[in-house]
């Protein structure tokens, strides 16, 4: 998590961030962000929790692994927008699955820029 908000950082430090409208730093997006990363960890100690329940691992392993693989998709396109060449497999593999999940962030992104065309941006 720490290495995909650094990586975060970076690239909205020059100016190549999806979260502004900008691309810019936006101290919103770094708290909306910060604030999805403590909901995750929330999951993860419920998913422990109903594993202690159930006396299981199940629960627990697939919300790890699920969150990793998160995690790890959100560095590589961080990187990505930073500069950094990747052969282009995973690019294409990278740009399938934004395409599969982008409705989520799209809804983000939208109410992100109406907040800020709205001069609500701290």
């Amino acid at each position: 998590m720490a290495i995909d908000f650094s990586t975060g950082l970076i690239t909205a430090s020059m100016g190549r961030s999806k979260h502004s409208k900008t691309g810019r730093l936006s101290s919103k997006a770094g708290w909306v962000g910060l604030a999805k990363k403590f909901c995750i960890l929330l999951m993860v100690v419920v998913a422990v929790r109903m594993d202690i329940m159930i006396k299981t691992t199940y629960i627990r392993d697939a919300t790890c692994i699920g969150f990793c693989v998160n995690e790890l998709l959100s560095i590589l396109e961080n990187t990505s927008l930073m500069g950094i060449p990747y052969p282009p497999a995973i690019k294409k593999g990278l740009n399938v699955l934004q395409k599969k999940a982008g409705y989520m962030n799209d809804n983000f992104q939208e109410n992100n820029n109406d907040s800020e065309d709205n001069g609500h941006e701290v």
